[in-house]
Protein backbone atom coordinates (compact mmCIF):
# COMPACT_ATOMS: atom_id res chain seq x y z
CA UNK A 1 0.00 0.00 0.00
CA UNK A 2 1.44 2.92 -1.06
CA UNK A 3 0.31 6.53 1.18
CA UNK A 4 0.79 10.03 -0.97
CA UNK A 5 2.51 12.60 1.12
CA UNK A 6 1.95 16.12 0.55
CA UNK A 7 4.92 17.91 0.16
CA UNK A 8 6.34 20.37 2.61
CA UNK A 9 6.20 23.57 1.26
CA UNK A 10 8.94 26.52 2.70
CA UNK A 11 7.51 29.40 4.15
CA UNK A 12 6.47 32.63 1.92
CA UNK A 13 9.17 35.15 1.51
CA UNK A 14 9.18 37.97 3.99
CA UNK A 15 7.21 40.85 2.65
CA UNK A 16 4.93 43.17 4.17
CA UNK A 17 1.94 41.82 3.02
CA UNK A 18 2.73 38.60 4.63
CA UNK A 19 3.69 40.80 7.92
CA UNK A 20 0.59 42.18 8.08
CA UNK A 21 -1.54 39.42 7.12
CA UNK A 22 0.03 36.21 8.60
CA UNK A 23 -1.83 35.15 12.11
CA UNK A 24 0.60 36.67 14.79
CA UNK A 25 1.40 33.18 16.06
CA UNK A 26 2.20 31.66 12.75
CA UNK A 27 4.11 34.72 11.68
CA UNK A 28 6.08 34.85 15.17
CA UNK A 29 6.84 30.64 14.36
CA UNK A 30 7.80 31.48 10.67
CA UNK A 31 10.30 34.09 11.98
CA UNK A 32 11.68 31.63 14.66
CA UNK A 33 10.81 34.39 17.68
CA UNK A 34 10.35 33.93 20.99
CA UNK A 35 7.27 35.99 22.62
CA UNK A 36 8.01 36.68 26.34
CA UNK A 37 5.81 39.25 28.42
CA UNK A 38 8.10 42.11 30.00
CA UNK A 39 7.73 43.21 33.70
CA UNK A 40 7.94 46.93 32.23
CA UNK A 41 4.50 48.64 33.13
CA UNK A 42 5.53 52.17 31.81
CA UNK A 43 2.68 52.85 29.59
CA UNK A 44 5.19 54.28 26.66
CA UNK A 45 6.75 50.96 26.55
CA UNK A 46 5.40 48.92 23.65
CA UNK A 47 7.63 46.07 23.43
CA UNK A 48 10.93 45.50 22.21
CA UNK A 49 12.61 42.98 19.21
CA UNK A 50 16.26 41.84 20.99
CA UNK A 51 18.04 38.90 18.47
CA UNK A 52 20.79 37.29 20.91
CA UNK A 53 24.46 36.61 20.24
CA UNK A 54 23.49 33.21 19.21
CA UNK A 55 21.28 34.94 16.45
CA UNK A 56 17.81 34.14 18.20
CA UNK A 57 15.43 36.67 18.15
CA UNK A 58 12.77 37.93 21.88
CA UNK A 59 10.15 40.21 21.12
CA UNK A 60 9.39 41.19 24.48
CA UNK A 61 5.56 42.82 25.18
CA UNK A 62 4.15 44.40 27.78
CA UNK A 63 1.10 42.54 29.86
CA UNK A 64 -2.03 44.20 30.56
CA UNK A 65 -2.72 45.53 26.79
CA UNK A 66 -5.56 44.57 24.45
CA UNK A 67 -5.28 42.09 22.18
CA UNK A 68 -5.78 44.92 19.17
CA UNK A 69 -2.85 47.04 20.65
CA UNK A 70 -0.37 44.15 21.33
CA UNK A 71 -0.81 42.50 17.88
CA UNK A 72 -0.18 46.45 16.22
CA UNK A 73 2.75 46.70 18.47
CA UNK A 74 3.98 43.33 17.78
CA UNK A 75 3.63 43.70 13.71
CA UNK A 76 5.57 47.43 14.41
CA UNK A 77 8.32 46.14 16.05
CA UNK A 78 9.10 43.08 14.20
CA UNK A 79 8.97 45.56 10.75
CA UNK A 80 11.23 48.15 11.78
CA UNK A 81 13.74 45.15 13.79
CA UNK A 82 13.96 43.08 10.21
CA UNK A 83 14.26 46.58 8.02
CA UNK A 84 10.84 46.36 6.89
Amino acid sequence: MTVAVAPVLPPPALSADYLLDTPLPQLLEHLGVKLVESSITDRTFFGALLERRDGTRVLSMPVGRSGYERDTAARMLLAEGLGL
